[in-house]
């Protein structure tokens, strides 16, 4: 779970790390995702740069492995 007042930045990005993630599901995302899947390098870029819209959001994946970053920009 990711709660919006405790994190890091505005941006929230996830890269996979196996060559497949199946059954990705994002919600209370900016761009919520259902049931996806994604491979290294192909469409990932769809992961890249969420925010979080709810006041608490959720990921939900089947299979694989995914690196979850948090960012925000410096002003």
């Amino acid at each position: 779970m990711f709660a919006r007042e405790e994190a890091f930045g505005k941006y929230v990005s996830f890269i996979p790390m196996t060559s497949q993630v199946k059954g990705i599901t994002l919600e209370g995302f900016k761009y919520p995702l259902k049931d996806k899947s994604f491979s290294i390098g192909i469409e990932a870029g769809r992961m890249i740069s969420n925010e979080l819209e709810e006041k608490n959001a959720e990921l939900h994946f089947a299979e694989g492995i995914l690196i979850c970053m948090e960012t925000r920009d410096l002003t």
